[in-house]
């Protein structure tokens, strides 16, 4: 068994987020979306007023268009990515795969 693990993100149009593909022998065995909502204004104002000056300065200049709605859009889909790549690590643990 040779597994491998495809995380990608998924157009806009179908949403924000990333596609976790688990495949065994280059068949698909597993796959999870992780969408990323569109925040709320009150969502976005509650992340960017909890950063200190350092914080706002690094997402600001992160995102495309240097303004916090961008910057916590990206921040969003580094948290999804972080995520779908902890369930690939639990997927292929469960599944008693180890690395040689």
């Amino acid at each position: 068994m040779k597994f491998a693990c495809q995380i990608n993100s998924f157009p806009k149009n179908l949403g924000n987020g990333w596609d976790l593909r688990i495949l065994n022998d280059g068949e698909e065995v597993w796959h999870e979306r992780f969408w990323v909502p569109e925040p709320s204004l009150d969502e976005l104002m509650t992340w960017w007023t909890s950063l200190g000056s350092a914080e706002r300065a690094f997402w600001r200049d992160q995102s495309a268009h240097h303004r916090p709605a961008g910057a916590y859009r990206l921040h969003m889909m580094e948290d999804a990515f972080v995520q779908a790549v902890a369930v690939a690590r639990k997927w292929l643990t469960d599944n008693n795969f180890s690395s040689p």
